[in-house]
């Protein structure tokens, strides 16, 4: 880094040697390495399976049963995690698959 800064973004040089502010912020570079948390433990295949048949147990129980407290909110809810449920399993059950073929 060099040793100015422009509104607190600090100024790196390019090996060009031209100024770049870099604008990333620690929020930013803490929910990259969220996201990547959650790609890794999706491709993981045991992991995958086992969350997302949880997520599907509990998404049919909330469907199935009639409770007191349900509303708009708890229905929505449940579809969402029905619907993550049934994207984890199918990720499981099919693998990684390529960008391409050849």
């Amino acid at each position: 880094y060099v040793g100015s800064s422009l509104c607190g973004f600090p100024i790196r040089r390019r090996a060009t040697g031209r100024p770049t502010l870099q604008f990333k912020s620690d929020n930013v570079v803490g929910t990259r390495r969220l996201r990547g948390l959650l790609l890794r433990l999706a491709y993981h295949r045991k992991f995958a399976l086992v969350s997302g048949a949880a997520c599907l147990v509990g998404a049919f129980w909330l469907a199935a049963n009639d409770y007191s407290w349900e509303g708009s909110f708890s229905s929505g809810f449940g579809m969402i995690i029905g619907a993550t449920g049934l994207a984890l399993v199918f990720m499981a059950l099919s693998g990684r698959q390529s960008d391409w073929e050849e």
